[in-house]
């Protein structure tokens, strides 16, 4: 019985694999069923590399949504993959959240119009929303005079205009 290898190129060095390592028997019959399937494996590969687009675009949107703004930088540098937004941008819109973590709801807001004075005119539900956790910070400080007089004040307009966003 005769025995076949193959030459194998792993990165920049070249391999030779006996036929119980390459997954053949060995037989003539089963070395054409290796080449055929390697023509489909590198239709594969070359498939796969627009796959490696999609997973740099993913990579991009990944580091812009968790405010990475330095690595998505790098990662524009190495990979020519461009990000959909400025990322400046990213950059202050990280600021707001970390002041929303924080609880400092009006800084939040302040910073938020110098970035887009309309957009809570335009977003009433996110604008609803930063109310509701304002008056829950003024609650968690024990603050209950100051939480009801600002409930009465803004939040019931809210009330008044859309009984949907009461949720």
């Amino acid at each position: 019985m005769r025995s076949y290898s193959r030459n194998v190129t792993l990165g920049n060095s070249n391999h030779r694999l006996g036929s119980t390592e390459v997954g053949f028997g060995g037989t003539p019959s089963n070395e054409r069923r290796w080449k055929k399937h390697g023509a489909r494996r590198r239709m594969r590969v070359s498939k796969e590399s627009m796959s490696i687009r999609s997973m740099n675009r993913l990579v991009m949107d990944y580091l812009v949504g968790k405010g990475y703004r330095k690595v998505a930088e790098a990662f524009w540098r190495d990979s020519a993959t461009k990000p959909h937004v400025d990322l400046q941008s990213v950059q202050e819109r990280m600021s707001i959240q970390q002041l929303l973590i924080k609880g400092q709801i009006q800084k939040a807001r302040g910073k938020l119009a110098t970035m887009d004075p309309d957009f809570l005119e335009k977003n009433s539900g996110m604008d609803f929303l930063l109310a509701k956790q304002e008056l829950i910070e003024l609650i968690k400080a024990h603050n209950i005079e100051d939480a009801l007089q600002f409930a009465i004040k803004n939040l019931a307009p809210f009330g008044q205009k859309s009984v949907s966003l009461s949720t």
